[in-house]
């Protein structure tokens, strides 16, 4: 009755390569996205400020905010934004967290950056005081709060 064998069970390898072509697919469908729609860093920084502008004290923009910040920050193909803008809206009330958006589409300005220079930015865009300092809570929520949103969406 010991253990006389592997631990593993034989779909834990299907499993895992499965999940790696499914990174695969959503990390090629990104860089299709950031290609088309080519943000920049200083855009996605430009609409970050302007988003701020024109949110409540809560830190959550309503939709007519978020199209008078687009605006602002004179950004084009905001109609894939409009569609992120959608998708970051799973309460369905028309209003999204400014620092949990912007810093869900900062990869999209970060194509061809490695894994570090693309989470710097994301770092970065969480900075809301321009100290550049994140806490153990803040970065558990940027590495949890959109994967727990779609979970439990």
């Amino acid at each position: 009755m010991g253990n006389t064998g592997s631990s593993a069970s034989p779909l834990s390898a299907g499993t895992s390569v499965s999940i790696m072509v499914d990174q695969r697919e959503s990390e090629s469908k990104m860089m299709a996205v950031a290609s088309k729609i080519s943000l920049r860093k200083a855009r996605i920084l430009a609409l970050r400020t302007a988003m701020l502008h024109f949110s409540d004290d809560s830190g959550m923009i309503h939709r007519d905010g978020f199209d008078k910040a687009l605006v602002y920050a004179n950004l084009s193909q905001v109609n894939v934004l409009d569609l992120l803008f959608t998708m970051w809206d799973t309460a369905r009330d028309e209003k999204v967290s400014v620092k949990d958006f912007c810093i869900g589409i900062s990869p999209l300005a970060c194509p061809q950056d490695d894994l570090s220079s693309t989470i710097d930015f994301a770092l970065r865009m969480s900075c809301e005081n321009g100290v550049q300092y994140i806490n153990r809570q803040g970065l558990r929520g940027i590495l949890t709060g959109k994967s727990s949103q779609f979970q439990s969406g």
